[in-house]
């Protein structure tokens, strides 16, 4: 088992033990000199920063042994964005953080870090498109004091200002300046899902070394895109034709009547003819609803799942019709098992149409959402005792993500 597994199963306990506050909440503005961006960030958080380049610092170490610098070698950073890490190293003012190891720290997806999320897009019947995603994704660290800490204590949203008007609203954590999860206000949301079977971080460094050119960490790509492109239609062409050193998913959402799109990324665009299109949703009884966790959506979405989470989601999507669509149902539904699990460190719903955007920690209201909300479904004994089985072996599928990372 990896560094980066027993980490993560370590906090099977940490996150029930845990508490976290209400979510911090920054601005950024992209009019100042961008290594002054982060400055309050680091005041707020400096001495968890510390604690956590310490803690992280050797895992990548042992990780990467000898390709340590290869990554550095293949990754590009614009210079706009290396600028803002600098600014954030500066102001640390610690050992434990320097601007290469704050480059590896963008590029944690692609280096191999373990996750598991998950997403649920719903569709009221007049196109608005809402979406929930739950990170589960976890790292744990000690402060000098001795307290144990996660990433949902050091969960916070970030507003990028331009012009004096807010562009894009992020949740986010210290020392990452790029996009895994973010909504441009009247515009598109996104995030971003491990391709759990394929992300295989020697194969992600070999393509990249293979190019002959660098490539930008995948958050750095979406954090661009969402700098410039206003609109969803063109922001899911241009991410889906962008070349990523790794394979992985992306969730959008969008303004407009129906959009909705789940995109399945192959390494460096070559969109293989086992990658499922890029699928939406639609207005029909099984198109308003999408879900997306860590495997490949198949041309039937109702074939076997690789990941059992996302059945159970279906399951239960199939005994409810749209009358159940509201913000508020759907960060329950984000809070309900499996789709909440032992890694989930935050819950986020995000609707661009509405400019409505909320991350909620795994210790805050909601509850789970209610079941006679799906009272169309089967209700047999069987399939009760089928739903009690696949929730099981939905847990018992996120341990072996762990443990095989």
């Amino acid at each position: 088992m990896s560094l980066f597994a027993r980490v993560l199963l370590s906090l099977s306990v940490v996150l029930l033990t845990v508490p976290a506050n209400a979510l911090p909440s920054f601005d950024i503005d992209l009019d100042t000199p961008p290594e002054k961006r982060w400055v309050k960030v680091v005041a707020h958080y400096r001495s968890d920063m510390i604690a956590m380049g310490k803690a992280l610092g050797p895992l990548l170490a042992q990780h990467l042994g000898k390709e340590w610098e290869s990554w550095l070698q293949v990754a590009h950073f614009d210079p706009e964005y290396e600028a803002e890490l600098q600014g954030i190293v500066d102001a640390v003012n610690d050992s434990s953080s320097t601007l290469n190891s704050a480059k590896l720290t963008t590029l944690l997806y692609e280096i191999g870090s373990p996750t598991a999320c998950s997403a649920a897009l719903w569709a009221m019947r007049n196109g608005t498109v809402m979406q929930g995603r739950n990170m589960d994704y976890a790292f744990h660290f000690k402060l000098p004091g001795g307290s144990l800490m996660n990433w949902n204590n050091v969960t916070f949203d970030v507003t990028f200002h331009k012009a004096g008007k807010p562009l894009y609203k992020t949740t986010s954590w210290p020392g990452l300046i790029g996009v895994h999860t973010g909504m441009r206000f009247g515009g598109w949301s996104i995030q971003q899902n491990s391709r759990s079977a394929l992300n295989d971080w020697h194969e992600n460094l070999k393509v990249a070394k293979q190019g002959g050119q660098t490539f930008p960490p995948e958050t750095l790509v979406v954090r661009k895109v969402m700098d410039t492109v206003p609109h969803f239609k063109d922001a899911v062409a241009k991410i889906n034709a962008t070349k990523f050193m790794a394979p992985m998913y992306f969730i959008m959402s969008g303004t407009g009547p129906f959009e909705g799109a789940v995109l399945t990324i192959d390494r460096m665009a070559n969109h293989t003819s086992s990658t499922p299109p890029v699928v939406k949703v639609s207005n029909t009884s099984t198109g308003w609803h999408l879900v997306q966790t860590n495997d490949d959506l198949g041309a039937n979405l109702s074939q076997p799942s690789l990941d059992p989470r996302r059945p159970i989601a279906n399951y239960m999507l199939s005994g409810a019709t749209q009358d159940i669509i509201s913000v508020e149902h759907l960060m329950q539904f984000m809070h309900s098992s499996p789709l909440k699990n032992f890694q989930t460190v935050f819950s986020t719903v995000m609707v661009p149409a509405k400019d409505y955007f909320k991350t909620t920690l795994p210790d805050e209201p909601p509850g789970p959402i209610a079941r006679d909300l799906f009272a169309k479904g089967p209700s047999s004994p069987a399939s009760v005792a089928t739903t009690r089985s696949l929730r099981g072996s939905g847990q018992s599928q996120l341990k072996n993500i762990a443990s095989h990372a």
